[in-house]
């Protein structure tokens, strides 16, 4: 075995991790690491190693704090570790827990600096601009999980616009619907609706099944509201949709206006809530109203009762707050 800088880079490192991960054989296995840590700190060694370390831990004992603790011990850079972390989750198989594991491993990571941050979103930029989609893919995954935990820090880490420009571009990844449900739920986790993350929303609430399912959880997670918010062609789009074709782009609009008008930054906004509350109001009048709403489940296909149920919960949402 030939260091794997030597025999075929990044992929040949990754193809020696993929082996002593599958194999029972201590020795190889053991001859694999020797052979990885030889060729530190070369990035395919890094990656390799970091692949092998994840892909052996064990579901019930996995722990992303003392796994991060291990990787550090062989790739001490936090920087080359991230690195080698995304690249480690750049592959073509189909999404699974060792990917998760990847992901969460990155969180926790980055948690610990902002200058992390930054790499992690210039390297989602680099990834955006190219044409492989597990690049894109597992880039997209990591931004959603440090949204979640660190939508603030992220606000910092690069301007609003230029971050909403950067998920929007996830969103309309045609190669991996994974990429594009990981862009729609980075997007909800940083709380701001804008007109660009509502068009994203109402575009993912038509995807396919995975995707669909995660626009309807990213809708309820809006808190905060864009001063664009303040002009009625912004709410046009959400309108529209309330009693446009698609049920389930009318169920996702009704939850996004539920969230916007019982969000306590509402009240800031003069009369903001009130139009909210009249919106659902007209559309429960609309002929349409009556309509059955199903939502794709895996693959199943689930009945949520009728629109005007619908959009009369979201109704109860909104205007039952004090003025």
């Amino acid at each position: 075995l030939l260091p794997p800088c030597e025999a075929g880079g990044i992929e040949g490192g990754l193809a020696l991790a993929r082996l002593a991960a599958r194999t029972d054989e201590a020795e190889l296995r053991e001859r694999i690491e020797a052979v990885l840590r030889a060729a530190l700190p070369a990035e395919a060694a890094a990656a390799a190693l970091v692949r092998l370390t994840i892909s052996r831990a064990v579901d019930k004992d996995f722990d992303p704090t003392a796994l991060l603790s291990s990787l550090a011990g062989d790739v001490p850079d936090p920087t080359a570790l991230l690195a080698a972390l995304l690249r480690a989750g750049t592959d073509n198989d189909p999404w699974d827990d060792y990917h998760e594991r990847v992901v969460a491993v990155i969180r926790e990571l980055v948690q610990g600096g902002d200058v992390l941050l930054s790499s992690l979103l210039t390297a989602l930029e680099s990834a955006l601009r190219g044409e492989d989609w597990p690049s894109k893919r597992i880039a997209l995954a990591a931004v959603a999980a440090c949204a979640q935990v660190m939508p603030d820090a992220l606000n910092v880490a690069l301007p609003r616009a230029e971050l909403e420009d950067l998920l929007v571009q996830g969103l309309q990844d045609a190669g991996s619907y994974n990429s594009r449900r990981f862009a729609v739920t980075a997007l909800s986790h940083l709380r701001t609706a804008t007109p660009a993350a509502v068009a994203a929303l109402l575009t993912a609430s038509r995807d396919v099944a995975i995707v669909q399912e995660d626009a309807v959880k990213a809708a309820g997670r809006f808190q905060h509201l864009s001063p664009d918010f303040t002009q009625e062609e912004s709410l046009a789009p959400l309108a529209a949709a309330l009693t446009g074709e698609s049920t389930a782009t009318a169920y996702v609009a009704a939850r996004l206006l539920a969230a916007l008008g019982s969000a306590p930054a509402v009240i800031e906004i003069p009369g903001l809530r009130r139009r909210i509350a009249q919106l659902l109001s007209e559309a429960l009048r609309h002929e349409g109203a009556g309509r059955d709403v199903y939502l794709l489940s895996g693959d199943k296909i689930d009945h949520q009762g009728t629109l005007s149920q619908v959009l009369f919960d979201a109704l109860v949402q909104v205007a039952g707050l004090p003025e």
